[in-house]
């Protein structure tokens, strides 16, 4: 017979009698633990009901001990797990009869730490050991399963619709119409078997990678909603009323209210994981709009329009914080030049490279640039050609460009400089980093002729006609957009180039020279 002891008489015993009743109740576990396991031959849903009854004596003790601190394995704790699995594995069973599945993701979620720390335990048999796990495995496995079902139906997901159905009656328990789940319920549900993560990756896939490249082309978002299903589908749009760029961002915001009320509730928000490739993937789309649209598409309404898009998706809590603002619009504008200049370059390169070797026939009247330019800016007097080009104003004909043939590639390069030129605006900011790139392509086509080797007499003479066409545009292309220019930066005419470029056409007509004599 076992003896109790009051709380206040083990405090004030000796060690050795706590450590003889620690002794005694190691020793009468065990004694149960044994006739457990070999009484019922391991038959685990059978022998784990006798355990709240057997030796009443041994159960008044499981409170009265601290088995938490014990310094080595205890029996007693053992013996407190396995009766708890067994609650929560009769409890699963009577939930799962009701199709409570929070119910049976709560018991499922405490099936799992008990299984867990009776894994630990060397006390317990091996045969033991595998009943355990064929219990909660089994149990796991059925409830797994209800939630992929339930998932099918409540998300049914085509390449460019969506339906949710916030709330559903599972097929195999039609008859519990009371306990029909809700999205918040499948969540919950998804969260205590740690699979709401993988959940949300699969969706955030969907979402990055799918649909908000739709919504960046001529598509629009219509949505739906009857009694508990919502429906999200993307069609094609026959003609836009505005810009893509502000089409597209209508799109996402109408994308970002959805997911936001829909796919999610007030309990379960979209996580971080989410938002994070949310908000990166939003960012860089839209700078790839814009930057496929060029600069001139970022205008003062334009940035009203993301600024606004941004509140909206703060106030839906979907914008990720390190994303804030969405696009910083002094830094992209920047990015957006550089990208503009690289690409710039390039293609003067490409051309200037070209193995074309024809030529075309230029005269004063066919070009922008000259003194005939600065005059009619100066007096305002107007070409009577009537080409209608900007700067083919009459001037003295001692100025005037002589005619001759240059090559298709400077006239190609020269047409791109004063495209560059004339979008530039007065008081923009990125009017300098606009001069800058004429500059470097001057610079490249001087770079590039001075490395021509192995060219003929006649390919010499149009390298000459080229540089003194150059220097007939350099003369006067500063003057012509300095008032776009910064007041510190007026200074910069390129008229400091203009004896590079000349000499460079001299060193080739030198060479053209010798050759024929």
């Amino acid at each position: 017979m076992i003896t109790e002891h009051p709380p206040t008489v083990i405090k004030d015993s000796t060690q050795k009698d706590i450590d003889s009743n620690e002794q005694d109740i190691q020793t009468q576990a065990l004694e149960v633990l044994n006739a457990i396991f070999t009484t019922f031959n391991c038959q685990y849903t059978l022998l784990v009901p006798i355990i709240p009854d057997y030796k009443p004596a041994l159960n008044q003790l499981l409170d009265s001990v601290d088995t938490t601190t014990a310094p080595k394995p205890n029996l007693v704790q053992v013996i407190k797990l396995l009766n708890n699995f067994h609650s929560y594995l009769n409890s699963f069973d009577e939930y799962m009869a009701v199709s409570e599945f929070v119910g049976c993701s709560a018991a499922m979620n405490e099936l799992k730490t008990i299984y867990l720390e009776l894994s630990k335990s060397k006390e317990i048999p091996t045969e033991i050991h595998m009943i355990l796990k064929d219990e909660f495995i089994t149990r796991f496995a059925k409830l797994k399963s209800i939630l992929k079902q339930l998932e099918a139906r409540m998300f049914i997901l085509k390449p460019k619709e969506c339906v949710i159905n916030k709330r559903i009656t599972h097929l195999d328990h039609i008859k519990f119409h009371d306990n029909s789940v809700g999205l918040d319920d499948f969540y919950s549900c998804l969260e205590a078997l740690d699979l709401y993560q993988d959940f949300i990756e699969k969706w955030t896939d969907t979402i990055t990678l799918n649909w908000i490249d739709e919504l960046l082309i001529d598509n629009q978002i219509c949505l739906s909603k009857s009694v508990n299903c919502w429906t999200l589908r993307i069609d094609k749009v026959d003609k836009l009323s505005e810009s893509i760029e502000t089409h597209s961002i209508q799109n996402l915001t109408e994308l970002a209210q959805w997911i936001s009320t829909v796919m999610f509730t007030k309990t379960h928000r979209p996580p971080d994981h989410l938002l994070l490739n949310w908000s990166k993937k939003v960012s860089e789309s839209l700078k790839a709009l814009f930057v496929k649209a060029g600069d001139t598409s970022i205008t003062p309404e334009m940035i009203q329009c993301i600024q606004a898009f941004e509140v909206c998706l703060m106030d839906f809590d979907m914008l990720f914080h390190d994303y804030f603002p969405l696009i910083d619009m002094t830094l992209f504008k920047r990015e957006l030049k550089r990208t503009f200049h690289l690409d710039t370059l390039t293609t003067c390169r490409d051309i200037l490279k070209s193995s074309d070797t024809n030529t075309v026939y230029v005269t004063d009247g066919t070009e922008r640039g000259g003194l005939s330019a600065i005059m009619g800016k100066k007096y305002g007097s107007i070409a009577s050609n009537g080409t209608g080009k900007m700067g083919q104003e009459t001037v003295d004909k001692n100025f005037q460009f002589k005619p001759c043939h240059v090559s298709v590639h400077i006239q190609s390069v020269m047409e791109i400089i004063y495209g560059i030129l004339n979008e530039m605006k007065p008081q923009s900011i990125h009017n300098l980093e606009s001069w800058y790139t004429v500059r470097d392509i001057l610079d490249l086509f001087r770079g590039i002729t001075q490395l021509r080797k192995n060219i003929t007499t006649a390919q010499s003479m149009v390298i000459y006609n080229d540089c003194i066409y150059v220097v007939h545009h350099l003369s006067t292309l500063g003057y012509q957009y300095q008032d776009m220019l910064p007041e510190e930066f007026k200074f910069m005419t390129l008229i400091d180039n203009v004896y590079l470029y000349y000499d460079l056409g001299k060193r080739f007509l030198t060479q053209a020279l010798v050759y024929t004599t």
